[in-house]
């Protein structure tokens, strides 16, 4: 007899969609599991997603594919094993999966992510290795043009940066649909470590821009991030940093609507706070 699943609540699975906005960050999951979700809880295809889970030993992993559980079997998010095992960082299964049993390094779920991308935004550099290891392609990209590269950043996982942009050469110019880099994202969030790593090491450039206009730097200043803005400052000469003091009609006009919408807003605004034009953001600039 098969196991039953837990149905939810209206109001659960409004807090979970809730929850899940918060913790992503570039946009909320399409689709939010309980946890673990599985379709049948006691076959053995479930019972190998929920060992890729619980980051069980090995032993149990193979014993359950040898006797018939499916490794490219889905649950009900899209995920499979190898995915679910990634985004927990239990490398071991990670390996054992795509190593020994050539679980699909490529396959993505419902949200168009995959087991390198799952594992790069929470930071498991470990099993971000691993993948790589299987030729996993640091180059996959969801339908927003987000890449592992981007979650790592966007998260603040120096040390996953420096595994794909390092070992894997993995593209730090790469841009999602909206011209956003991994270094945009990083100096956004004052992720100054991950900064450091993308435009210290691995060369980033600074002067990328967005579909607005707006720099790296640009985004760090906006939300305040004045350690981030320093670092991104003392990489530069002055003369480098020249598009960033040329202000276009568009950059202004699009600046001066997130102040907008930033001074409405309840939230803490960074220990720059608020800036209310380029000419007082270029003040500011000049003065750190």
């Amino acid at each position: 007899m098969h196991g039953s699943k837990k149905k939810l609540t209206q109001a659960e699975r409004r807090s979970l969609r809730s929850r899940a906005a918060r913790q992503r960050g570039p946009e909320a999951e399409k689709h939010v599991p309980p946890r673990p979700l599985l379709c049948r809880k006691h076959d053995l295809n479930g019972k190998l997603h929920t060992a890729a889970w619980e980051g069980c030993n090995v032993r149990r992993v193979s014993n359950l594919v040898s006797r018939g559980a499916n490794v490219e079997a889905v649950d009900e998010a899209g995920e499979t094993a190898l995915m679910i095992a990634a985004k927990k960082g239990h490398t071991d299964t990670v390996n054992v999966l795509a190593g020994t049993y050539n679980a699909n390094v490529e396959a993505f779920d419902q949200n168009g992510w995959t087991a390198l991308m799952r594992a790069a935004k929470n930071g498991h550099a470990d099993t971000v290795n691993v993948l790589g290891t299987y030729n996993a392609n640091v180059e996959a990209f969801d339908e927003d043009g987000w890449t592992a590269l981007m979650f790592a950043a966007y998260y603040g996982h120096a040390d996953t940066v420096n595994v794909l942009a390092g070992t894997y050469n993995a593209n730090v110019e790469a841009a999602t649909r909206d011209g956003g880099t991994a270094l945009m994202f990083a100096a956004g969030n004052g992720h100054t470590d991950t900064v450091n790593a993308l435009a210290g090491t691995h060369n980033a450039n600074v002067e990328a821009v967005d579909q607005n206009g707006c720099t790296a730097l640009m985004h760090a200043a906006y939300y305040g991030h004045a350690d981030t803005v320093k670092w991104l400052k003392a990489i530069s000469s002055r003369q480098t940093m020249a598009p960033i003091y040329t202000c276009t009609a568009c950059q202004t006009s699009f600046f001066e609507e997130l102040n907008s919408q930033r001074c409405q807003a309840s939230h803490p605004t960074g220990d720059m706070g608020p800036t209310t034009s380029y000419a007082e953001f270029h003040h500011r600039l000049d003065n750190m």
